[in-house]
């Protein structure tokens, strides 16, 4: 089936990442009514949203509903999305420059901090909390996480994904059955023995970056005692915090008072910093240190879990510094302050890792300036017109199954394009091709086709 070309007079916006603020800004672009304009989104991973399908708990379906609100972009017949589609490996971004108005990078921060402690990088057993998030999301690039032997875990961090991975491990495998989480990720669950989780923060519970809602999804969990460690409720004076940090203390001191008499048991731990993962081939414990009177004790753990913060990666040719791309309110800068006409960025690789993803969905000030950049210069007729992207072709289709772990093409080259029903669960109807193993071709040549898709 030939892709009919666009008019002369349509833009052309091509959009790096299929997450939540990419999709988003798919959505703003095809519904403004000042200029008409196509939307290209590029993604490394087969299925769109990104962070919403891959790093949001199962259990919270309520965040993940946001995919409908996201998802409304594909209803427009200009907006398009090629999965499995590397930029930066497989198509530079000057490539990209050559065959759009404007190119919005939206990749996220795929990339954990460390802490940078002995014992983190050579033990078995001490790994990023992303890497737990992607397994139980059912992500492509995720690897097993093998659980029969823990008993006690520490979780370090005190954001809504150590949270998350907390709740995950004490949290009754049955009452996640209900969810999306795939069936190998509960079989591990049901056969584990967690007895311990310790949450550790550097400061106290008033300073927590977990919102109230995740904290007392935590706290109220069936069969699971709370015990406060390093940090005295009685000291905080709760009329001088702001709402949610109110609520947080507040809600802690609620759980302490109430003993469960569970068998499982969860440690909140403020005011103190990991210093050294102990054991010789695997983890058998954690030292932590006051940072209130540098006092130090240690706890035993067979599984350590990282998650305090994340950074981005760079892109062939594109500025980028302190793990972001640098900008000046949405428009990608050089060093020395000046824009990059036709580059545009934002969420987390352009503000970096914070923000809930439920406020991706509202309409923001901010992000509404790149969207109204874009069709002012697109109204004023300042960039240079484009030709046809090369990247486009005819092809065959291909039906993709559901629960699928890992999908790659034979080719480095594959594109697929999801031209229909980009949201059903049964299967994605595809359209596979890939770029032949030669220069660039013109705008005449043909795109040679794809021989199979490995599924």
């Amino acid at each position: 089936m030939a892709m009919t070309p666009e008019e002369p007079r349509m833009r052309r916006v091509a959009i790096v990442g299929a997450g939540p603020s990419g999709l988003y800004a798919a959505g703003q672009l095809a519904t403004q009514t000042d200029v008409e304009v196509a939307v290209d989104i590029y993604d490394r991973l087969p299925t769109p949203f990104g962070l919403l399908r891959y790093g949001v708990a199962p259990d919270h379906e309520s965040v993940k509903s946001v995919a409908k609100t996201l998802a409304a972009a594909f209803d427009s017949p200009h907006v398009r999305y090629f999965g499995l589609v590397e930029v930066g490996t497989q198509v530079r971004p000057a490539q990209l420059l050559e065959c759009y108005d404007a190119v919005i990078y939206a990749y996220g921060s795929e990339n954990d901090r460390k802490l940078g402690i002995p014992g983190e990088t050579e033990l078995d057993g001490s790994r990023s909390a992303r890497e737990f998030v992607s397994w139980y999301s059912g992500h492509p690039d995720a690897h097993a996480q093998d659980l029969d032997t823990v008993r006690n875990a520490v979780v370090v961090g005190v954001g809504n994904v150590a949270v998350d991975v907390t709740r995950i491990l004490l949290k009754d495998p049955e009452e996640l059955s209900v969810t999306d989480m795939p069936e190998s990720v509960l079989a591990e669950l049901r056969r584990t023995h967690v007895e311990n989780v310790w949450l550790v923060g550097r400061r106290g519970p008033e300073n927590a970056s977990f919102t109230n809602k995740e904290l007392r999804e935590l706290l109220e969990l069936d069969g699971v005692d709370t015990e406060l460690v390093g940090a005295d409720l009685t000291a905080i004076d709760v009329d001088l915090l702001d709402r949610k940090a109110r609520s947080n203390v507040e809600s802690i001191a609620a759980a302490i008072a109430e003993p469960k008499q569970g068998k499982r048991h969860l440690h909140l731990v403020f005011n103190h910093r990991p210093v050294a993962i102990k054991g010789v081939e695997g983890v058998t414990g954690v030292e932590f240190e006051s940072n209130l009177d540098g006092s130090r004790f240690e706890v035993p753990a067979d599984l350590v879990l990282r998650s305090i913060g994340y950074f981005g990666n760079p892109l062939p040719g594109v500025p980028f510094a302190d793990g972001r791309i640098p900008n000046l309110e949405g428009r990608v800068t050089e060093e020395d302050g000046s824009s990059r006409p036709g580059e545009y960025v934002t969420g987390w690789i352009k503000r970096g890792p914070s923000g809930l993803i439920v406020g991706t969905a509202r309409i923001l000030p901010k992000p509404w300036r790149i969207w109204s950049q874009i069709c002012s210069r697109c109204r004023s007729g300042s960039w240079l017109t484009r030709r046809n992207c090369w990247l486009s072709a005819a092809s065959r289709r291909v039906r993709w199954p559901t629960g699928v772990a890992s999908m790659r093409p034979r080719s480095r080259a594959a594109i697929c394009v999801v031209a229909s029903a980009p949201r059903s669960r049964p299967g994605t109807t595809c359209w596979i091709w890939s770029l032949p193993n030669r220069k660039k071709p013109s705008a005449e040549s043909t795109i040679q086709e794809h021989d199979q898709l490995s599924i």
